[in-house]
């Protein structure tokens, strides 16, 4: 008689399963310790009207949060590599979010210097007179230096 038998090694998934229930997530974006800004604006509502553009300001959406992580952050990890994601994440998961926002953080900054990667609406001619510029989405940088990333967990 023909006896079947599998060993399945298994302690790699148990450590995953274990830092998964760490409950753990990342947040990227303009988090609360970044949304104060010289003037009557704040950072926030500064980038929610760029991000997702103003029909009653005349103001197009660029966004730089969504559109740059959505358009990068897949081919970047897959240049990390699924191994290292795995082995940084079976060994800590909150170490694995925390170069996880910076990666975030990283390709959002790609985006202020692309102009969007070439996507962003051009500024208007009356723009660019005003501002004395082409640059898009940054006129004191606050905006852009308003980006971050923090681990929390639940």
């Amino acid at each position: 008689m023909l006896k079947n038998e599998i060993n399945l090694d298994i302690k790699g998934l148990e450590s995953i399963s274990k830092e998964l229930k760490t409950n753990a997530y990342v947040k990227i974006g303009i988090l609360g310790n970044k949304n104060s800004r010289a003037g009557k604006n704040n950072n926030a509502s500064i980038g929610l009207t760029q991000e997702f553009g103003s029909a009653s300001k005349n103001i197009p959406e660029r966004s730089f949060l969504r559109m740059p992580l959505k358009e990068k952050m897949p081919k970047r990890l897959s240049e990390i590599g699924k191994e290292a994601m795995l082995g940084i994440a079976k060994k800590n998961i909150v170490l694995f979010l925390k170069k996880l926002g910076v990666l975030g953080e990283e390709i959002i900054q790609m985006a202020f210097d692309t102009g969007g990667f070439g996507k962003w609406a051009n500024l208007t001619e009356r723009t660019i007179k005003i501002k004395g510029f082409d640059t898009r989405l940054v006129e004191t940088t606050q905006l852009r230096k308003s980006i971050t990333s923090e681990v929390k967990k639940w």
